[in-house]
C-alpha cells in the first residue's frame, strides 16, 4: 500500500506543471483574441525557453559553489507562481513574457531532477522513518 502512495504521489506532483503546455493556446485564443497563427508562437517561445532553461540549469548546477536542492525548489515555486498568476495575463506580449518565464523555470526542473532525487534517496536511508 505504501508504494502504491508513493507511485502515485510521485506521479501526479508534476502533472500541473505541464498544464500550461495544453491550454496557453485555448487562453490566447478565446481570452487574449489573440489571431490563432499568432497564438501558436507562444507555444514555441515556452518550448524554446523550456529548451534554454534545461542548459542554464545544467551549467548552473555544475558549478561547485552551486547547490541543486535549492536550484530546483526556487524553479519549481517559481514557475507555480507564474501559473498562478497567467488568469491576468490577457495579452499577446504578456502571455509571450508568462511563456519565457514558465519554459525557463521549468525546464530547470528535469534537468536538475536527477541530482535531487539522489540526494534524497540517500537522505531517506539515512533517516529512521519513511515518507510518503
Amino acid at each position: 500500500m505504501l508504494s502504491t502512495c508513493k507511485y502515485y504521489l510521485r506521479r501526479s506532483r508534476a502533472a500541473g506543471l505541464y498544464t500550461p503546455f495544453v491550454y496557453i493556446y485555448e487562453k490566447a485564443v478565446d481570452d487574449a483574441k489573440v489571431p490563432k497563427a499568432k497564438a501558436s508562437l507562444i507555444l514555441s517561445v515556452l518550448g524554446v525557453c523550456n529548451t534554454l532553461g534545461r542548459l542554464m540549469a545544467g551549467l548552473l548546477a555544475d558549478r561547485p559553489w552551486a547547490d541543486p536542492v535549492l536550484i530546483h525548489n526556487v524553479a519549481a515555486i517559481m514557475a507555480g507562481l507564474l501559473t498562478c498568476l497567467v488568469s491576468m495575463f490577457y495579452s499577446f506580449d504578456l502571455l509571450c513574457l508568462y511563456a519565457a518565464l514558465f519554459g525557463v523555470f521549468l525546464g530547470k526542473l528535469p534537468s536538475i531532477n536527477q541530482s535531487v532525487n539522489n540526494l534524497s534517496s540517500f537522505l531517506s536511508c539515512l533517516s529512521s522513518e519513511d515518507y510518503c
